[in-house]
């Protein structure tokens, strides 16, 4: 295939010619003797008559250079990051790595860099704010830690391997950007989440070495103000040794790197675990060799022991005859309860409304019939009446009676005597009377019905009071064997038999391992 590819391809260039050409294109003479204008950073060290190397940078852009021995040996003035200078030199290029390098021959200092500036600024502000003078003490024995690092880079490895030696460490991670511009705002979001979670006890940021560049995020204000307004602990482990960062002075514990970070978990619960079998191999020692002088302590914990289990073997015989006079108690209660119960049922029966009002609504229709029958008589007797008064009339014509004021006289006066008015008035009356003496029938039924609510309620109380299940509650318990019977003693009982044990809460199945007697009926 790659013959193929070739083939097509025709000429082409390797890594090697490639990088050979970019050389040969750099080393013009525009590019061989210049003067530029930075700012000094990431400068690992510098010592005259040694190499020294460092970048260069601006506002946006950045380049490697390197001041060689044979260059810097006469140099007499001192190099630091921050500073800004005027190099003077020559582009290079390096084949094996194919990048570029400024080869410095020459340095003259140009007072201090702008980000340098702006750096010790903010530091200044920050001090007088007093951001980096608080320091809370941080748990060094916590169940639960956060841990915001990248994901991917080597720093949350080296935590984690030598966290591994406290296997009951909770460790929960957040990921995060740890360069960058992005970066300030990733870790903000999250010591933010972290603070929201109860068992986490204290937070880390940690991430390996880099350049002065890599590590520009942990100067940042918004960051340093996050962590001291973080509620929880913060530790600061970034992999780098020559400057601190600010979030390493606002942090409450600043760490070197992610493996001292991982360190200092593990060997402080090695050491609360070696003082802790320190302690318990003293106090063990110290015990066995008290008890070697005080003989007699040994003999009195054998005699409390010996007391004790005698205590308990009296408690259970207690305990057998309480069950036992219990177990009476409530035979002798379920019995009273029974008779007490007939009695109720027929007393409620007797004075309930159905059976009192059936025989009310019987007499209430004998006096309704009895009104009817009153009433057809007195219709009766009104028509008999007229009917004679009408023949007795007759009879007077016909005796010659003719003056008309005298039959009229006649009629009112016989008439009078039977209105149906006045009869059905008396009625009436009598209809009243009767309803009158049935209300107070009713009053006088409903208050003997209250005194009987009242006499039930009382014996209800009284009944409660001697009730089995108000003992129970009390923290006795009602035994029974597996027939269901109640258990009234030991000797109703064999060993390996099960028994059912009623609490207030619920029901134990147990077995009999053993069976003690009293004697004398003392437990």
């Amino acid at each position: 295939m790659f013959e193929s590819v070739k083939k097509r391809v025709g000429n082409y260039l390797t890594v090697s010619d490639l990088t050979g050409i970019i050389k040969k294109r750099l080393l013009i003479p525009e590019l061989q003797r210049i003067w530029v204008l930075g700012e000094i950073t990431d400068l690992k060290s510098f010592t005259p008559g040694k190499h020294a190397y460092f970048s260069l940078k601006d506002q946006g852009s950045l380049i490697n250079c390197a001041f060689f021995a044979g260059n810097n040996r006469f140099f007499k003035g001192k190099l630091e990051n921050g500073m800004k200078v005027l190099v003077f030199g020559s582009i290079d290029v390096y084949p094996p790595r194919g990048n570029y390098t400024f080869i410095v021959r020459q340095i003259i200092p140009a007072g201090e860099g702008d980000f340098a500036i702006k750096l010790k600024k903010l530091e200044e502000k920050l001090k007088k704010e007093g951001l980096f003078d608080r320091k809370r003490p941080v748990p060094v024995l916590p169940e639960t830690i956060g841990v915001i690092t990248s994901k991917d880079g080597a720093a949350i490895k080296d935590f984690l391997k030598m966290a591994k030696d406290v296997p009951y460490l909770k460790i929960i991670i957040f990921h995060s950007l740890v360069q960058g511009e992005e970066a300030p705002a990733s870790i903000i979001e999250g010591i933010e989440k972290l603070n929201k979670i109860d068992e986490v006890e204290v937070i880390v940021i940690t991430r390996g070495g880099g350049s002065e560049e890599d590590l520009m995020c942990f100067y940042d204000e918004s960051l340093v103000r996050a962590i001291y307004n973080s509620k929880k602990p913060v530790i600061s482990a970034v992999g780098h040794e020559r400057d601190v960062v600010f979030t390493d002075r606002v942090a409450d514990l600043r760490l070197a790197t992610p493996t001292d970070a991982g360190k200092f978990f593990a060997e402080n619960y090695k050491k609360t675990f070696q003082n802790f079998k320190k302690l318990s191999y003293s106090l063990e020692t110290s015990l066995k060799r008290w008890l070697a002088k005080n003989p007699e302590i040994v003999k009195l914990h054998s005699l409390s022991s010996r007391l004790l289990y005698l205590e308990d073997s009296l408690l259970n015989q207690k305990l057998m005859t309480i069950a036992q006079l219990k177990n009476d108690i409530v035979l002798s209660i379920d019995s009273n309860l029974k008779e007490k119960k007939t009695g109720l049922n027929s007393l409620y029966l007797k004075l309930h409304p159905d059976f009192l009002f059936s025989d009310y609504h019987s007499k209430k229709q004998k006096v309704n019939s009895i009104e009817h029958s009153l009433r057809r008589a007195i219709e009766t007797t009104i028509n008999e009446k007229k009917a004679d008064l009408f023949k007795l009339t007759i009879s007077l014509k016909q005796n010659g009676i003719k003056s008309a004021e005298h039959k009229i006289m006649w009629y009112k006066v016989v008439s009078a005597g039977f209105n149906a008015g006045l009869i059905t008035n008396k009625l009436e009356r009598e209809k009243g009377t009767f309803l009158n003496l049935l209300k107070i029938f009713k009053e006088k039924l409903t208050g003997s019905i209250r005194e009987k609510e009242k006499e039930i309620k009382g014996i209800s109380q009284r009944l409660n009071v001697l009730s089995p299940l108000n003992t129970v509650s009390r923290g006795y318990a009602i035994v029974k064997d597996s027939g269901g019977n109640i258990v009234t003693g030991v000797k109703c009982l064999s060993k390996g038999e099960n028994i059912e044990v009623f609490m207030k809460d619920g029901e134990l199945t147990c077995n009999i391992t053993d069976i003690k007697e009293s004697k004398n009926g003392q437990i």
